[in-house]
């Protein structure tokens, strides 16, 4: 039974609606993030996806999650669901057709449900049918069979062109006669790839009867070249953009595409499809009922005359005309560095920072390196060396030293101080890239008018700040994983820097940051999905070969020590522990183990004395933080009884209790779960359930402790006045 599985009441009528299928096939839905990250307004534009089976992806369903979460529109407005058996052949244009039926836009595009788009499309489909209205659009999908790009990590276009397979010297092959539709040149049939992207108007698509059900058109054979031929023949002109092309990445298995097919000529091109340019008919061999009932409201279309079938009409062009400024052998990202200087302290600094925001601080992503990403991206734009580069890319890393260390909060020091600490942490090291951190650090927030916290203006700020500036900016407002605000459309990112230029930001610095707008998408997106390497976009890192930051993992019990552990005893009188209906027949390290008559059988419930009576309802819907239950008193004393795992562990006592793990700072007396439960220690104690976990949070702790004492001695080096008071 065919189900909506969402339905967006939209507020308005958009001008374009995106139709995207499935057949059980797609395991990445990337190209709903691009479609979300576009110039123009959400607003403007809604998307539908079908799935021909009964399948509702767990992804798909936790990206609409994660938007929503955001505090952003979902990234699919209407979902639909059609149910049909498994093991039947789907059908595209049954598809299509409901595409049709259910969404509202003037201009309806049927698109490569797996594709990469630029943030320009949407804009450019309407700019396009602005220009000429009585238009059939296409765009080309530029693939690559490299499958490096498996799984999809987002890439940028730029690094899928040197590796395609349909261009040539940076061209698509199919821009050959370019003001041929395939009315006129049907050769053109088997050089272009009419499925990727094809954009009518509503309208014309019900005035010739929308997609042809036919049971010749099913599994991979069907396409929009069979509407395009009857379009062409009531009037339409078939154009393919010249201002926007598709991505596409391999991917294993195409599911469906060894299943019965209709007639084709042996090359995937549907035979009953090109009989059009024969009988010159104008509607569907079979048409979708609820299609007809709106065709017959329209005025009726007519074979136009005098038309010229299987020649090239007009201005044939046989030369390839660049769509793209990027020449297929230009690479997008070198494979060596050409700085001499040592990555690897910085990379494990940087690691260290990152584990420090997302773990102590609440951020919900790498924050650094997509600030060090976007910054490098203008970077290249502007011109910079590639040297000069890498060394901005570590600034972005580290520019935002105070906020990371939580010197921000201090209200005290403010934004004068923040910009010192980086500058005097790597005030003692010569190498290029420290030379560019104090720089960024120490301007980055000035603002191009003179406006800022310092008073700096122009370019007196160094570039490698006002370049940073727009950078975080980008990030602070784009950013769907931070939790502690609500994140802003790309269009709305897009505009708020745009409107800053000459204000707050270096508008040279602002166009570059506009040419870049596909790139920035591209990194944003890689955040977004944890496939953002270390020095991306400057050259390609090896972070295998240096490995990930370590810490010692393996301390023991030093020779000579107890294993037994000091426990606070229970103080509760059993008078009061039985009071709730169920025998206590043994106290064992703060736990009582109650009796129970399970259908005759005796079982035995272990839980805190501090919580009370045992209530069995409580028990089973897991609100006791430590429970155990069992047949076997030994059992559950074996996984009650504290045993200490290693002592002095960064200055902690690790402890395993209830099949949980402890960290107790050196010194406080005697072992209690209740105390470490409730945090009644002096000092902070850590509960994890997994050991490991435990002693990355104690490493976390301990670094965190001594980089605040860093920034004090800091502070009072450079701001002895704020820092006394």
């Amino acid at each position: 039974m065919m189900r909506f599985v969402r339905k967006n009441k939209l507020q308005n009528t958009p001008e374009v609606s995106f139709v995207l299928m499935d057949w059980g096939c797609r395991e990445s839905f990337h190209t709903l993030e691009y479609l979300n990250n576009q110039l123009v307004d959400r607003s403007r534009y809604e998307i539908f996806w079908i799935e021909y089976y009964d399948r509702q992806p767990t992804r798909l369903s936790d990206l609409i999650k994660r938007y929503e979460d955001a505090g952003l529109p979902s990234p699919i407005d209407t979902w639909l669901v059609m149910a049909r058996p498994k093991g039947e052949i789907f059908r595209k244009h049954w598809i299509n057709n409901l595409g049709i039926l259910h969404t509202t836009g003037d201009i309806i595009v049927f698109m490569d449900s797996d594709a990469i788009v630029n943030p320009t499309l949407v804009d450019t489909i309407i700019k396009e049918f602005k220009d000429t209205p009585e238009r059939i659009l296409y765009m080309e999908e530029i693939r690559t069979a490299d499958k490096s790009f498996y799984p999809f990590k987002y890439p940028n276009p730029k690094e899928i062109i040197p590796s395609a397979v349909n261009m040539k010297n940076g061209v698509p092959v199919a821009m050959r006669n370019f003001h041929s539709g395939l009315l006129a040149d049907p050769s053109l049939i088997h050089c272009r790839n009419y499925g990727a992207c094809f954009c009518a108007r509503r309208e014309d698509l019900i005035r010739i009867g929308g997609w042809d059900e036919h049971e010749d058109y099913t599994g991979y054979i069907a396409g929009p070249y069979e509407m395009s031929l009857r379009m062409e023949l009531a009037g339409k002109k078939e154009l393919w953009s010249h201002f926007e092309l598709l991505y596409h990445t391999p991917h294993p298995g195409n599911s469906g595409i060894d299943n019965y097919s209709g007639p084709h000529d042996g090359k995937g091109v549907s035979t009953t499809a090109m009989k059009v340019l024969e009988t010159k008919r104008l509607l569907p061999l079979v048409e979708n009922p609820e299609i007809r009932r709106l065709r017959l409201r329209l005025q009726p279309v007519s074979l136009v005359k005098d038309l010229s079938i299987g020649t090239i009409e007009g201005n044939g062009n046989d030369q390839l005309t660049p769509t793209t400024p990027e020449k297929s052998t230009d690479v997008f990202i070198p494979p060596l560095p050409a700085s001499k200087w040592d990555k690897k302290p910085f990379y494990h600094l940087a690691k260290f920072y990152d584990q420090l925001e997302t773990r102590c601080f609440g951020y919900g992503y790498s924050r650094i390196y997509a600030i060090a990403s976007y910054a490098a991206v203008v970077g290249k734009k502007l011109g910079l060396p590639q040297e000069k580069n890498e060394a901005l890319y570590v600034a972005g890393l580290f520019c935002d030293m105070g906020k990371i260390l939580e010197l921000s909060r201090v209200n005290a020091f403010g934004a004068r101080a923040e910009a010192a600490i980086g500058n005097e942490f790597f005030r003692d090291m010569s190498d290029d890239p420290a030379q560019t951190v104090r720089n960024a650090c120490a301007m980055f927030r000035e603002h191009y008018d003179g406006n800022g916290p310092q008073g700096v203006k122009g370019e007196v700020i160094p570039i490698e700040a006002r370049i940073i500036a727009v950078a975080h900016k980008f990030d602070d407002m784009i950013n769907i994983r931070d939790s502690s605000r609500k994140a802003m459309l790309f269009s709305e990112v897009y505009k708020s820097i745009t409107d800053m230029s000459g204000t707050v930001f270096d508008p040279k610095v602002v166009d570059a940051f506009l040419d870049c707008k596909e790139d920035f998408v591209c990194i944003n997106l890689k955040n977004q999905n944890n496939t953002l390497n270390f020095m991306y976009p400057c050259y390609h890192f090896d972070e295998k070969s240096l490995g990930a930051i370590t810490y010692a993992m393996s301390y023991a019990v030093p020779s000579g020590a107890s294993a037994s552990v000091p426990v606070t005893t229970c103080e509760k009188s059993m008078a009061h522990i039985a009071s709730g209906g169920y025998p206590v027949i043994d106290q064992f390290h703060e736990f009582n183990i109650y009796l129970v008559k399970d259908n005759g059988r005796d079982m035995l419930y272990a839980i805190p004395s501090w919580q009370g009576p045992l209530d069995i309802g409580s028990f089973e819907k897991g609100k006791y933080r430590f429970a155990f239950v069992s047949h076997d008193i030994n059992e559950i004393k074996e996984r009650i009884n504290p045993q200490l795992l290693f002592q002095n562990f960064y200055g902690y006592n690790f402890i395993r209790a209830a099949e949980e793990y402890f960290a107790i700072r050196i010194g406080e007396v005697g072992f209690s779960i209740e105390k470490a439960h409730k945090g009644k220690y002096a000092a902070p104690c850590f509960i994890k359930k997994s050991l490991n976990r435990l002693k990355e949070r104690v490493f976390i702790e301990m670094l965190r402790k001594s980089l605040v004492e860093r920034v004090k001695v800091v502070a009072k080096k450079i701001m002895p006045d704020v820092a006394a008071k």
